[in-house]
C-alpha cells in the first residue's frame, strides 16, 4: 500500500505540474514547482561556462542553446518520472503479473507501454491491467501535449523578436532611447514614433502574459549580443520617458507614450518578481545633469522643441526612469543581457532617403 500510495502521488505531482506549465496558460501557484526548480539549479552552472567563452558570436549561440536545452531537460524529467511512478504502482501489485517481476522489470513494463511500444515480456491480469493501459494513455497524451507546447513557444517568440528586430535599426546599437527619437525626429516622422509606441504597447502586453504563463522564454536569446530583446524594450521607454519629460511634445505622439509607459514598467517589474530578482540600486539608473544637457541639446538639433525650465525636465525624467529602470537593470543582470548606456558623443543617425538609380551610360548598360 505504501509503494502503491507514493507511485500514485509522483504520478499526481508530475501530471499536475505538466498541466499547470503547458496547459494552463497563465502563471499559478505550485506546491513543488519540478520545472522551474531544475532551471534553478541548472541555468546558474550554465551562464558560468558561458562567461568563459570569448568569441562575442560564440558565446551567444551557446546562451542561445540555453532555452531549448531546459525544455527538452523538463520533458525527460517528466518522463522519467512518471515512467517510475507507474511501476511503482504495477510493482506494487506484482501478485498479478507473471513471471515474478521486480521493482526494475515493472519500471520498463511501464515505460514499454508509456512510449507505446509494447515489448514488455510480462503477462499482466487484474487490475494491473489498468496501470499499464493508464501508462500508455498517459504517453500519448504526454507526446501531444510536448508538441503542442513546442508550437506554443515557437509562435511566442516570433511575436517577440519580429518587433525587436524591427526597431533595432532605428535604436543603435547599443540601443539608445535618444537615437530613436532623433531618427525620427530627423526625419520629421511624428505619426511613424506614435505607431511605434502603439506596437510596443501591445507587445508589452503580450510579453507579460506569454513569459510569465512560460518563463522558458525569458532565456531564449535575440539574434545579436548587443541587440537584445530586453536591451531595446529598455530603450523604447527611455525614449517615451525622454520625450515626455524634454520635449513639447503634441498629439499624436505624447498620449501614447504616456499610455505605453505604465504597461511598460508592469512588464519590467513583473518579470523581475517572477525570477526573484532584487531592484538595481536607484543610482545605477541615473543620468548626471551634464548627460541630460547633451541629450536636450541632440533632440533640439533634431527637431524637437523643448519644455522649459530644464531642471524640472531633469527631475521628470528621473522619476519616469527610476519606474522602470532599477527593475531592468537587475533583470538583464540576471539573465546575462548586455545592457549599456549608449555614448552621447558621436555619430548620429542620418536623414533616410530613398535610393536613385543611376543613369547607363555604356551601351552594353543600356542594353541590359
Amino acid at each position: 500500500m505504501i509503494e502503491f500510495v507514493a507511485g500514485l502521488g509522483l504520478v499526481l505531482l508530475v501530471l499536475s505540474d505538466n498541466f499547470r506549465t503547458i496547459l494552463l496558460p497563465r502563471p499559478t501557484v505550485r506546491a513543488l514547482p519540478l520545472s522551474p526548480l531544475l532551471g534553478r539549479l541548472f541555468v546558474p552552472l550554465w551562464f558560468k561556462a558561458t562567461e568563459r567563452i570569448k568569441s562575442t558570436r560564440l558565446r551567444q549561440t551557446t546562451r542561445a542553446s540555453l532555452a531549448p536545452l531546459l525544455i527538452i531537460l523538463a520533458l525527460l524529467f517528466w518522463v522519467a518520472l512518471l515512467v517510475f511512478g507507474y511501476g511503482l504502482m504495477i510493482h506494487a501489485d506484482s501478485k498479478d503479473i507473471g513471471p515474478a517481476a521486480d521493482l526494475a522489470e515493472t519500471v520498463y513494463l511501464a515505460g514499454s507501454a508509456f512510449i507505446t511500444l509494447g515489448v514488455g515480456n510480462s503477462i499482466v491480469i487484474g487490475p494491473a491491467r489498468f496501470l499499464v493501459v493508464l501508462a500508455g494513455l498517459s504517453g500519448l497524451a504526454s507526446v501531444t501535449i510536448g508538441a503542442t507546447f513546442l508550437l506554443t513557444v515557437q509562435q511566442a517568440l516570433h511575436r517577440r523578436e519580429v518587433l525587436v528586430l524591427s526597431t533595432l535599426p532605428v535604436a543603435g546599437r547599443p540601443p539608445s532611447g535618444l537615437v530613436i527619437l532623433e531618427t525620427y525626429g530627423l526625419n520629421e516622422a511624428p505619426d511613424a514614433l506614435a505607431e511605434l509606441f502603439r506596437d510596443w504597447e501591445k507587445w508589452a502586453a503580450d510579453v507579460l502574459h506569454s513569459h510569465r504563463a512560460d518563463p522558458v522564454l525569458a532565456h531564449f536569446r535575440s539574434t545579436d549580443e548587443d541587440g537584445e530583446w530586453l536591451a531595446v524594450f529598455g530603450a523604447v521607454l527611455d525614449a517615451a520617458a525622454l520625450l515626455l519629460a524634454a520635449t513639447e511634445t503634441q498629439r499624436p505622439t505624447a498620449p501614447v507614450a504616456r499610455m505605453f509607459l505604465p504597461i511598460g514598467c508592469r512588464t519590467v517589474g513583473s518579470l523581475e518578481r517572477l525570477f526573484a530578482v532584487q531592484a538595481a540600486p536607484t543610482r545605477d539608473a541615473t543620468v548626471d545633469r551634464e548627460q541630460f544637457k547633451v541629450m536636450r541639446e541632440r533632440l533640439r538639433s533634431a527637431g524637437y522643441s523643448l519644455c522649459k525650465p530644464e531642471d524640472a525636465a531633469y527631475i521628470r525624467f528621473q522619476q519616469l526612469r527610476e519606474d522602470y529602470r532599477p527593475d531592468l537593470i537587475a533583470l538583464c543582470r540576471h539573465l546575462r543581457i548586455l545592457l549599456q548606456e549608449p555614448p552621447l558623443q558621436g555619430s548620429q543617425p542620418e536623414i533616410a532617403r530613398p535610393k536613385r538609380k543611376r543613369t547607363p551610360t555604356t551601351q552594353a548598360e543600356v542594353k541590359a
